[in-house]
């Protein structure tokens, strides 16, 4: 079960403002470019402008750019004929000609070959193609969403990434805030997902509890919305009630994170960058225990050079 746009109980005044650009701007045939971190959810956006789109009852082709081989890329865009080379048997249709008429989705284009934007450049410039082996050009209309984890701006001041193609696919430029900028739509989303994931697999939706609500605030979701998607996931399967549980959102290997009662300040190792979690003005704090040494003192007892 993949969450969709439509689905997402949005709070944050940001997120509400970019939807509604975003489904202004489905409606037109421009290429737009979607950056965010990895799992902000850049092709559930790009199906969703899809779904708005007048174009939502035709093909929606999702090509993902890292799997394409840069000695293949013509091929695997445009087709070819019979003939057209040692081993091509029969007819072969490109994933960019299943796509016409309707949305094609570049994933990751950052992980693109040379060679492959290069095949993309008279798609962009003629809307045109040729099949390998085939003389006859072929029209195309299509409307692209090309997505990037990466900053294409500056790959192409690199030369990682060709100038002129950067130009041709950010007529309209969609940035994701990850996940752990939106708080304000962390709950909802978990609330939400939780239930919906629990009738998926026909199990009770125990509700988050105060503990549980508190780590999924804690987190830094590295992952983002494909992280929290797991977690939930996880939680739906595994939960016995009548609460669900931090134990029940993350496994035993997942990095410590604050998780504290109200009257209890809390000090933890968090990942590089995160802030220390507190939840009120108590000064008491939770360590692990000392460790006993063979001399019968704890480790609390030596220096920090001794330790």
């Amino acid at each position: 079960m993949v969450p969709t746009w439509w689905s997402f109980p949005m709070v944050s005044a940001h997120m509400i403002a970019l939807m509604a650009q975003v489904r202004q701007w489905a409606s037109s045939d421009l290429t737009v470019l979607i950056l965010g971190e990895t799992g902000t959810g850049k092709s559930m956006l790009a199906r969703q402008m899809h779904a708005w789109s007048p174009r939502a009852n035709r093909p929606f082709v999702e090509i993902d750019c890292g799997t394409v081989p840069d000695t293949l890329a013509e091929h695997e865009f445009f087709g070819s004929e019979k003939g057209a080379f040692t081993g091509a048997t029969g007819k072969a249709t490109g994933r960019i000609m299943e796509a016409n008429h309707g949305t094609l989705l570049l994933d990751e284009v950052q992980n693109l070959q040379m060679r492959g934007q290069t095949c993309l450049l008279g798609l962009f410039d003629t809307h045109m193609a040729y099949p390998i082996g085939s003389t006859k050009r072929i029209s195309l209309d299509i409307r692209t969403v090309v997505t990037s984890n990466q900053d294409l701006r500056v790959w192409s001041s690199d030369r990682r990434f060709r100038e002129d193609l950067y130009h041709r696919i950010n007529a309209i430029t969609v940035t994701l805030p990850p996940l752990r900028e939106r708080r304000d739509d962390l709950l909802p989303l978990a609330t939400t997902w939780l239930s919906r994931y629990a009738v998926a697999v026909q199990r009770p939706a125990y509700p988050l509890s105060d503990r549980a609500q508190r780590r999924l605030l804690a987190h830094e979701w590295l992952g983002n919305i494909r992280e929290l998607t797991w977690c939930l996931q996880r939680a739906a399967l595994s939960c016995k009630g009548p609460y669900t549980e931090p134990d029940d959102l993350f496994d035993t290997h997942d990095s410590p994170e604050s998780i504290a009662s109200p009257n209890v300040r809390t000090t933890c190792v968090l990942p590089s960058g995160a802030e220390t979690k507190s939840n009120s003005a108590s000064t008491t704090t939770l360590n692990s225990a000392p460790r006993p040494l063979e001399d019968g003192r704890t480790d609390l007892h030596l220096s920090p050079e001794e330790r």
